[in-house]
């Protein structure tokens, strides 16, 4: 059975800035598993790029359950490997020093804070609305002795 959780890592008409950590809104996971992959699209190519799986303390206070860096984010569509715990409810994140990953001014939202806060624990968010990233984990649902699709992001 295949999930389908956040955004599509396309061509979009606007970009996020560098120098914040980004957690987006749309479709939280709905499943235990592992993120195996995860797929970007950037207007210019970041760099010092990171990505995390992020759940909630508190209404706009977030925790990092897993993290990684991520090489060689290229201009455009790209795919790299990972290996990311994911829980129920939970967000997948990103951050970059240098860069533009694309995003539009629609849909719902984004929660954001400057610097680099990947790992982080019970740190406190602003909320963003109207903002869809292009980014996007895929990985397994794990449990019960079976593995199903998940995606997130």
């Amino acid at each position: 059975m295949t999930i389908t959780v956040g955004n599509e890592a396309i061509n979009r008409d606007a970009y996020a800035p560098y120098g914040y950590t980004y957690i987006l809104i749309q479709n939280p996971a709905t499943e235990s598993g592992k993120i195996t992959k995860v797929k970007v699209y950037c207007e210019i190519a970041p760099t010092g790029f990171e990505v995390g799986i992020f759940y909630k303390t508190d209404t706009n206070d977030f925790t990092c359950r897993s993290h990684t860096a991520i090489e060689n984010v290229l201009l455009g569509y790209s795919e790299h490997d990972v290996d990311l715990d994911i829980e129920p409810g939970d967000y997948i994140g990103c951050y970059y020093g240098t860069g533009r990953v694309d995003r539009t001014d629609s849909g719902d939202g984004a929660w954001y804070l400057e610097g680099d806060n990947i790992p982080c624990t019970e740190a406190t968010f602003t909320v963003s609305s109207d903002r869809t990233m292009s980014l996007q984990g895929t990985g397994v649902v794990t449990g019960l002795g079976r593995s199903k699709a998940i995606v997130v992001g």
